[in-house]
């Protein structure tokens, strides 16, 4: 399914309504550029910020409050998994979507994985 039709069928169930404000937190530049462009050419999406290293991550998420961070595992800081457990662990409400940069794959389906992460579910369940 194309990015544009999945848009549309989660516009078409109620589960989208707004712009996402979007973190990229990558160490490499060309990663963080080549996210932007395309999280940019979505409609319902919009990069607030990006950050190289953990510290900056935080202080983003906390100052700026994003919907969600594009997590890339290669933060500056602290090993990939320990990087994922400390912004998890601290209280508000960013949803994370974590990348391999080493596989094209997450690259074309990233704008999808943004929407079914920031989707919300019915009360009382699972729907698969």
């Amino acid at each position: 399914m194309s990015t544009q039709r999945a848009a549309e069928a989660l516009s078409a169930r109620g589960v989208y309504t707004k712009t996402l404000a979007i973190l990229i937190a990558s160490r490499e530049g060309g990663v963080r550029a080549r996210l932007r462009q395309l999280l940019e050419g979505e409609d319902d999406m919009s990069v607030i910020a990006e950050s190289t290293d953990l510290d900056c991550t935080r202080a983003h998420v906390h100052e700026c409050r994003p919907d969600v961070v594009a997590l890339a595992l290669n933060l500056r800081g602290l090993p990939e998994l320990s990087a994922l457990r400390t912004l998890l662990g601290e209280a508000h409400d960013t949803r994370y979507v974590v990348m391999d940069v080493q596989h094209n794959a997450d690259w074309e389906t990233l704008p999808d994985a943004i929407r079914l992460a920031t989707s919300t579910q019915p009360a009382g369940g699972h729907s698969c």
